[in-house]
């Protein structure tokens, strides 16, 4: 089964993108304007296609070494992001996981990926990931609750200082309503 998948995966890798662009030379176009977007939508169909045939197969390894290198090629792809939060979160490999879902977030600000981040980031330790999303709730809803909970991440990475001043600020805030 691994030789069919490793042989399925080096033909469609062998397939020159530049193939493709070589046959549109003579449209009139430059060259650059029509490669470039070609050669993406081309490579980007390819990788994706492998990650479907890692998954079907479930060889989760490979899918994850695909991802990887999908993120590589295109490290601004929420796609590629969201499939190796997916993936890493199945492969216990929870940082990865939490990395691509705080990308997500920052540039999409899902409210059900942020509560993904900071559950798996305090479970994992990671405070310096759930820190500016807890200080970030912490101002919109000085809650008791969340006023320790952001001291306590903020203590816990060593900056206790980021916690004293949004308490100040909350507290000055408040004192002017």
């Amino acid at each position: 089964m691994r030789s069919i998948l490793s042989f399925f995966i080096w033909l469609l890798l062998s397939v020159s993108p530049v193939y493709g662009a070589v046959q549109e030379e003579n449209s009139g176009q430059s060259k650059i304007e029509q490669q470039l977007p070609q050669i993406q939508d081309k490579e980007d169909e390819k990788l994706r296609l492998i990650y479907q045939v890692f998954i079907y197969a479930t060889d989760l390894k490979n899918a994850y070494k695909t991802v990887k290198l999908a993120l590589k090629r295109r490290p601004n792809s929420l796609y590629w992001h969201y499939k190796m939060a997916e993936v890493a979160s199945w492969l216990g490999k929870g940082q990865d996981a939490i990395k691509s879902m705080d990308y997500i977030y920052r540039h999409t600000h899902n409210i059900k990926i942020k509560k993904k981040i900071l559950k798996s980031a305090l479970q994992l330790y990671q405070y310096e990931i759930a820190a500016p999303l807890i200080k970030e709730e912490a101002l919109k809803n000085p809650t008791e609750k969340n006023i320790k909970d952001m001291v306590y991440v903020y203590n816990q990475i060593g900056k206790p200082e980021i916690a004293a001043k949004v308490l100040g600020t909350t507290l000055k805030e408040k004192g002017r309503r």
